[in-house]
């Protein structure tokens, strides 16, 4: 049996644009079928690709939809960071309204038979968002030992706050909510930091 080959991090450009071709043709037909019809056959046919090739770069359709949150959501924070960016309070802001805004135009948005995967976007998102904080909290002055124990409290916070900021009605203005929690957390959680 062949091993499995991880594609996640190759600079070939080969794989790249087959990985585009995946993805680019899962968000096409996300646009005509909910996620539960879509089947990886669907998929490999619209990207002209064989079955084999859509699983030697991810497991099943649900590791394609983690795929493509995660690199959305990476999207819309490096368009307003620098992918680099180290540690600090005006990054940690930044995060926080780019997962009130993403959370807020991608989530409970489904459609209604898709409602089941909702919690698997929220999973991608607030995963994605512990390891930018903990990379974050490596390059900061800080205590090794607690920087798990911090990012999981500081990426819960910013999950929680963007979920419970998309389900408000009316919203208050994102850079406000954003200012505060950095307040909040600044004088407690992230004092030592």
């Amino acid at each position: 049996m062949l091993e499995k080959v991880d594609y996640s991090m190759s600079s070939d450009p080969r794989v790249k644009r087959t990985r585009q071709w995946i993805t680019e043709s899962f968000m096409a037909l996300m646009q005509k079928k909910t996620f539960q019809a879509i089947t990886v056959q669907d998929i490999a046919q619209q990207a002209g690709i064989n079955r084999a090739t859509f699983y030697a770069h991810f497991n099943d359709k649900y590791a394609l939809l983690d795929h493509l949150i995660r690199e959305m959501f990476l999207q819309m924070l490096y368009a307003n960071i620098d992918e680099h960016a180290p540690y600090s309070l005006d990054n940690l802001q930044q995060l926080i309204i780019v997962t009130c805004e993403f959370l807020g135009k991608f989530g409970g948005n489904c459609h209604p038979s898709d409602k089941q995967q909702e919690p698997l976007i929220e999973i991608s998102v607030q995963s994605q968002i512990y390891e930018i904080v903990l990379n974050w909290l490596v390059t900061a002055e800080n205590d090794a030992a607690s920087r798990p124990m911090q990012a999981q409290i500081i990426s819960w916070t910013i999950f929680g706050l963007g979920l419970d900021w998309r389900r408000t009605s009316p919203r208050q203005p994102v850079d406000k909510v954003a200012k505060e929690v950095i307040t909040l957390l600044s004088q407690g959680v992230l004092a030592g930091v």
